[in-house]
């Protein structure tokens, strides 16, 4: 079966009281996983986490898009950031899990990173902690032409839309506003149509745009009368 033709999918997109469902095999092909990596989780702007979780300098998210660990984080100026979780010196992972970080620090050799992404000590800068006895272990006043400004984090596009924050691993990306504007909202009308309601860590779209979505039971069950939204959903 060849995924990449538009006959594969055919039966998916006639009316749908007569389509058909996707082969089973996107969902247990190597192949066709192979294909969204390349395609879509390489090229798209894919959603991430919320707002609500980068609401303070120092916020931190991490999340896995394809098979590419990043993170994203709120910082000092209050903007957003994200980054590739990788530190430039051995590959280690940088941040373990969502959190508050009042700069990023490498478990394994203490590079230390602003929430901006500068290099900021390799690992001797205020702030970080190694031992007397340790630092000649650290010790790098004899490497040459070695420069902090050459080894910040890798960046990564990102933006929010709603409550939504979303990156897009491809650094040419068209900028998120103008996706949502051509694929969502072709009349432009994404400044301020969104109106969010977190119930337990959900965020939900309440307006026209996402009427049709939350008709569906499955979608708000969880969803509490107490939060005064109920009756917009009829």
């Amino acid at each position: 079966m060849d995924f990449t033709k538009e006959e594969t999918y055919r039966l998916t997109r006639v009316p749908v009281q007569l389509a058909h469902t996707l082969t089973p095999e996107a969902y247990r092909s190597t192949a066709y996983f192979e294909i969204e990596r390349e395609r879509v989780f390489a090229t798209s702007w894919v959603c991430v986490g919320y707002t609500s979780q980068l609401a303070e300098p120092g916020d931190t998210l991490v999340a896995s898009v394809g098979d590419q660990p990043i993170f994203v984080v709120r910082d000092r100026q209050g903007s957003l950031r994200a980054f590739y979780n990788v530190c430039r010196h051995r590959g280690s992972q940088l941040v373990e899990g969502n959190g508050k970080n009042e700069l990023i620090r490498c478990p394994y050799h203490a590079w230390g990173y602003s929430l901006e992404g500068k290099l900021l000590g390799t690992p001797y800068f205020k702030g970080l902690d190694v031992p007397e006895a340790e630092r000649r272990f650290y010790d790098t006043s004899e490497v040459k032409e070695f420069r902090k400004e050459d080894y910040g984090l890798l960046p990564v596009p990102v933006d929010s839309w709603g409550c939504f924050v979303f990156v897009n691993l491809d650094p040419q990306a068209q900028p998120l506003a103008e996706v949502v504007k051509r694929r969502i909202l072709p009349d432009s009308r994404a400044d301020g149509i969104i109106r969010s309601v977190e119930v337990d860590d959900l965020c939900y779209k309440l307006s026209d745009l996402g009427y049709n979505n939350v008709q569906a039971i499955a979608h708000v069950d969880c969803a509490k009368k107490e939060q005064g939204w109920d009756s917009e959903l009829r």
